[in-house]
């Protein structure tokens, strides 16, 4: 029996709206009796429209249920968050780092820019109630070392390029929306990254398109990029990481929500050929006829994702790797849709078997509902180990050259709720006990420690006696 796989609901004004925009009108203090020269136009998210009868640089802010949708600047109305394109929906939020005590915000009570207490670079603060308003001007000034915090609020048509080295920049105070509205940095991406070890947390990086169609959230154009809890929503390519053969990319605990320009050339994430990729605790769906996840990194570790298609998905490949020399996929959950538009989950397909090229693909957790679905097609020289997996449905095991070891073939009744997301095992479960124990290869464990958690988490994975194939160690419903 096939899940019925869950949908993400848009949300739309409601009446509210409407009694907002009024209240707009009796914040600001104004009768809407005899028109100005100028207008203050308020574009509810469903086409109504409210004019103000303002000139621009009479407004001081607008606050809306609490929340300021703008503050002071020169010349009138703040671009810190603009204004939404009609049309334009924001979907629901998840916050992966909420336990992580981020700062809460409220009215100033520092200065925008001061010195970090370890006295390497200084803590820069971004909001609509700041003196820096958009991260585009903490861009512009941001030095080596810094640290940028950017308050939650919803900023619209603000682009960057930041080009300062060991930077960190990170929402606070729940997790800010940048709509790219039309706009690009460079043509390229909302946020451009030409410095060198970049971390990126907790903010939403949204609708980066582009004429080539590969507007993406993040254009890692420096080496060695974190991104730790960030959502990329209806991106062309939610990240798109150029070529540097020496530069390391880290992606945790981040959701890559319907990207790709639908081409097959635009994907989930794109990372050009470097030295490795580490892919942890993700949440991939939606993707629209691309790859969830293109790497050409020559080292690949890709541990405890979801990668999902649903009833209505259109992917390709969940996992393409294209140039891999190294590649440890574990402890991963995979749903392959029936309309997905290619016959494999992951594709190993380097040219060449250098010396210390290995390939394992072990405790996996999928699902196939395509007709004749292949887990694994292995176009390269490299045998890769397929060991102590699940597979569900249509998928056949492996094309190509693959050592299978201790799989399980199983009916979807093996999961406990797999339609949420849910691939723990089942009391009685055929998988229980029937997996292998492996040591370790480059300091991975070949069993895995963790197991995801949706969404975007993960937590210590049991270990007692032989392990379980799949995903998930059995542990009886508490």
């Amino acid at each position: 029996m096939t899940p019925c796989w869950p949908r993400r609901r848009t949300l739309r004004a409601t009446a509210r709206a409407a009694l907002t925009a009024l209240a707009a009108i009796a914040l600001l203090g104004v009768a809407a009796v005899a028109p100005a020269r100028a207008e203050v136009k308020v574009i509810l998210k469903d086409g109504r429209t409210f004019v103000l009868p303002l000139r621009g640089d009479q407004v001081d802010r607008i606050i809306v249920d609490g929340r300021v949708l703008g503050g002071p600047r020169r010349g009138g109305l703040p671009g810190a968050v603009g204004t939404p394109p009609a049309g334009n929906k924001r979907q629901g939020k998840r916050d992966p780092l909420a336990d992580r005590n981020l700062p809460s915000r409220g009215a100033e009570a520092s200065p925008s820019i001061s010195a970090l207490p370890s006295g390497a670079g200084r803590l820069i603060r971004v909001g609509p109630e700041r003196e820096i308003q958009l991260p585009s001007q903490a861009s512009k000034i941001a030095r080596d070392g810094d640290v940028i915090e950017i308050d939650a609020a919803e900023y619209f048509g603000d682009v960057a390029v930041w080009h300062a080295n060991n930077l960190t920049i990170r929402g606070v105070g729940g997790r800010p929306l940048l709509d790219a509205a039309g706009n690009t940095a460079q043509g390229k991406a909302i946020w451009v990254t030409n410095g060198a070890n970049i971390t990126i947390e907790n903010v939403e990086l949204a609708n980066a398109k582009v004429k080539a169609r590969n507007g993406a959230g993040i254009r890692a154009q420096g080496p060695n990029l974190t991104v730790r809890g960030v959502v990329f929503r209806h991106d062309q390519d939610g990240i798109l990481a150029v070529a540097d053969p020496d530069s390391r990319v880290t992606i945790e605990f981040s959701e890559f929500a319907g990207n790709g320009a639908g081409d097959g050339r635009s994907h989930g994430l794109y990372i050009n050929k470097m030295a490795e990729l580490r892919f942890v605790g993700n949440y991939l769906h939606g993707t629209k006829v691309g790859h969830h996840l293109k790497t050409g990194a020559a080292r690949n570790i890709i541990l405890n994702n979801a990668f999902i298609d649903g009833d209505t998905g259109t992917s390709s490949y969940a996992i393409d790797m294209y140039a891999a020399r190294q590649a440890i996929i574990l402890g991963n959950v995979f749903h392959q849709g029936a309309r997905t538009e290619n016959t494999a989950l992951i594709h190993l397909a380097a040219k060449v078997a250098s010396a210390g090229a290995y390939a394992y693909i072990g405790h996996n957790s999928a699902i196939g509902d395509r007709v004749k679905g292949i887990f694994l097609l292995n176009q390269s020289p490299i045998p890769a180990k397929v060991y102590n997996n699940i597979w569900v449905g249509s998928l056949k095991p492996a094309k190509g050259r693959a050592e299978l070891s201790h799989n399980v073939v199983a009916p979807i009744s093996v999961f406990r709720d797999p339609a949420n997301l849910d691939f723990r095992l089942v009391d009685g479960a055929v998988a229980i006990g029937k997996g292998v124990q492996l040591g370790r290869i480059d300091g991975i464990a070949l069993n895995p420690e963790w197991e995801y958690v949706h969404p975007l988490g993960r937590r210590p994975r049991p270990k007692e006696g032989v392990p379980d194939a799949g995903a998930y160690e059995f542990q009886p419903r508490s």
